[in-house]
């Protein structure tokens, strides 16, 4: 919805109805993101008051206090019932459409009506080896020597050793293991219609 008053009534009266689908994650919709790792660490240990008073930027404090105690973690991922996959993260973000986080794209041509989820595991050796990748992660494009990992499917499975707690469009639902599916086409959204 526009911020705009005007704008916002502009789009009731001459924007466009589009099907967008939904994620589930352990029969939890999501319209956004779920993820397991660093963002989970960060929901559950970011200070109320200084996300008041800073906002996006308590995040960022919070995730650069809360990697640097933090250890990879392994999980198995499972995609389309296919061969399983063994990773060691640092992140596991699992998208129904582009955009995630605070304008991250987890991949440039990913979409809400794509009938698909997009999971990006951060796989780098060191955490700040990340921060080479930060270009990538808004822009949405990553290359083999990036040490990510970037699949996409109709389900997903995520396994873990021991149990970790995942969150789900930026509130901590559900915990590992996980089983996501896309509805597609599951919700009518009202979007502006194309300024002519």
């Amino acid at each position: 919805i526009p911020l705009k008053p005007e704008d916002a009534v502009s789009t009731l009266i001459t924007g466009e109805v589009r099907m967008i689908d939904v994620g589930m994650i352990n029969d939890i919709p999501f319209l956004n993101v779920a993820g397991l790792g660093l963002s989970t660490e960060v929901n559950l240990h970011v200070n109320k008051k200084l996300k008041k008073y800073l906002g996006v930027l308590a995040f960022v404090l919070t995730a650069i206090t809360m990697v640097l105690r933090m250890k990879p973690f392994r999980a198995v991922i499972t995609v389309d019932g296919g061969r399983p996959i063994f990773t060691r993260s640092w992140q596991i973000s699992v998208c129904n459409g582009k955009h995630y986080g605070s304008g991250l794209i987890i991949k440039d041509d990913a979409s809400l009506e794509d009938s698909k989820v997009h999971l990006l595991s951060t796989e780098v050796r060191k955490w700040w080896h990340s921060l080479k990748l930060i270009h990538c992660f808004f822009l949405g494009t990553f290359s083999r020597k990036d040490q990510v990992m970037l699949i996409a499917g109709k389900t997903i499975h995520i396994e873990t050793r021991r149990r970790f707690w995942v969150d789900v469009d930026g509130d901590v639902k559900t915990t590992t293991p996980v089983h996501i599916t896309v509805l597609p086409r599951a919700v009518s959204l009202l979007v502006p219609g194309e300024k002519k």
